[in-house]
């Protein structure tokens, strides 16, 4: 290190051992699968370049899906990089240095594809025609269908979303939607959404060309669509887009005047807020409806690096979600905002909609609550003020199994002393425990249809003669005392005295 002379791999093959760094011949076994071809470098961990080294040149590289690259020199590529993806992980390859890919080489996206996962979310970081899809590894050129038809089965299937459509017929559908229409030209633009399927398990190969080298950059933009005619504005400016770097990135960093993103985590839709940290995988994609006044969805690289913030609310929030307990995977989240600043109308960056899985055997969970035209309306973040103390709460299960509602992140809550989960007469305060129940009904759908009460604290003229703290709290014309032994004694007297 340190004498800028490259480090060139061009015989042999170079497997990481472990996680660290990439010089160390520790870190480098000479175990490759069958199936690689020589002169080839296989990322399988954890690995930094760190700043200060000499530059580094390969002829082919393959990370795989769950593999880290973390480049700090200049970094040369004389043959092909491969990025290996599935269903629910993707190789990275974070850039803080500089990346040349020789003329002739290729980026490539190899992507595995599984009948069983239905239609899936899919981005790339650059333009990929039909021609530059391959069966993975060969020369070969994939099929691309509109529609299934089994005289004339194609290896892949793809669809936009017509945003347009969904603001002139004003209605929302999870399942079968209409607003799924054939991609025409046939090509993958750059940093766009789109949803893909196949009628066989297959792995294709999605190679750019000619090479961009934005998506080695530290920032990117895409043109953002507005449609606006429709009067509910829940169904404006549609968009499904993607991320435009080949590293994770954090929507925190991307133009807040749109928020809040919808993303799909494989299960179900996250709603990530204007105040959230949320990280997506790359070539993934993500629903945004363009209501800020920028023509451009803007991504700044900081999102870039892996971060721990948290922003502070400057309201009170109620964050519930639902699990199925014996699949970590089936949870769904569902929350709601307090602020005098908040409204029961739909507010467009204030409010989320509820966007149903695609899976009806994972939970649902929202909220409920009719708008001033009196019209009710479902809610994955729901918006409202303070004088709102209840709400609608949904839940839906579609498989046997036992379910647990909890809420978390209390301390965003510190005018608020319970949260009630009411079921006919019954009601748990999820402010000190959770509520789990059963679901019996095999694969058919059952929906609860709850309540959550939000009880806020008042101030009291209580005087407290040791530290064990008494709190009345009032919601209608409900009074909870808290503090107080079992067995005391409560005397309620008017203002009269009597």
């Amino acid at each position: 290190m340190g004498e800028n002379n490259p480090i060139t791999f061009t015989t042999g093959e170079f497997v990481t051992a472990q996680n660290g760094l990439w010089e160390p011949n520790d870190k480098w076994t000479r175990a490759s699968p069958s199936y690689l071809s020589s002169e080839q470098v296989t990322i399988l961990h954890r690995i930094l370049i760190p700043e200060g080294s000499d530059p580094i040149q390969v002829g082919k590289i393959r990370i795989a899906p769950t593999a880290t690259l973390e480049n700090n020199t200049t970094f040369t590529v004389t043959n092909e990089i491969v990025f290996e993806v599935n269903k629910t992980n993707a190789a990275q390859f974070l850039n803080k240095g500089s990346v040349v890919i020789n003329p002739g080489a290729k980026v490539i996206v190899r992507r595995t594809f599984r009948k069983t996962d239905g239609w899936v979310f899919l981005s790339f970081p650059y333009d990929v025609p039909l021609a530059n899809i391959k069966i993975a590894g060969t020369t070969t050129q994939a099929t691309w269908g509109n529609a299934y038809n089994a005289g004339d089965v194609k290896n892949i299937y793809v669809r936009e979303y017509d945003a347009e459509s969904r603001d002139a017929l004003g209605n929302a559908v999870s399942n079968n939607s209409v607003y799924w229409k054939f991609v025409t030209p046939q090509v993958f633009a750059k940093n766009k959404g789109y949803i893909v399927a196949v009628d066989s398990d297959i792995v294709l190969d999605f190679i750019s060309s000619p090479i961009d080298e934005n998506p080695f950059g530290d920032s990117g933009s895409i043109g953002v669509n507005k449609y606006t005619t429709n009067t509910g504005v829940n169904h404006n400016s549609w968009n499904l887009l993607g991320q435009p770097f080949f590293s994770s990135f954090d929507l925190y960093h991307a133009t807040q005047a749109h928020a809040p993103f919808y993303y799909y985590n494989g299960f179900t839709y996250a709603a990530v807020m204007s105040y959230d940290n949320y990280e997506i995988l790359p070539y993934s994609a993500f629903f945004v409806q363009a209501h800020g006044a920028p023509a451009t969805l803007s991504y700044n690289g900081s999102g870039r690096a892996l971060r721990n913030l948290r922003s502070e609310l400057p309201f009170d929030e109620v964050d519930l979600y639902v699990k199925n307990n014996a699949i970590v995977e089936h949870e769904d989240r569902t929350r709601i905002r307090l602020s005098d600043d908040f409204s029961v109308n739909f507010e467009l960056g204030k409010d989320a909609v509820k966007m149903m899985s695609s899976n009806v055997q994972v939970p649902q969970i929202f909220s409920k609550i009719k708008d001033l035209s009196n019209v009710t309306n479902s809610y994955q973040v729901n918006a409202i003020p303070n004088s709102v103390t209840e709400v609608d709460l949904v839940v839906t299960t579609g498989q046997n199994g036992t379910y647990t509602i909890e809420l978390k992140n209390k301390q965003n809550l510190p005018n608020y002393t319970s949260v009630l989960l009411i079921r006919g007469n019954v009601q748990t305060d999820l402010m000190q425990e959770s509520y789990q129940f059963t679901a019996t009904q095999g694969t058919k759908t059952v929906t609860n249809n709850w309540k959550t009460r939000m009880v806020k604290a008042l101030q009291t003229e209580i005087a407290q003669a040791n530290d064990n703290a008494i709190v009345v709290s009032t919601v209608n014309n409900d009074v909870y005392i808290s503090g107080l032994e079992s067995s005391a004694t409560v005397s309620v007297l008017i203002v009269t005295g009597k």
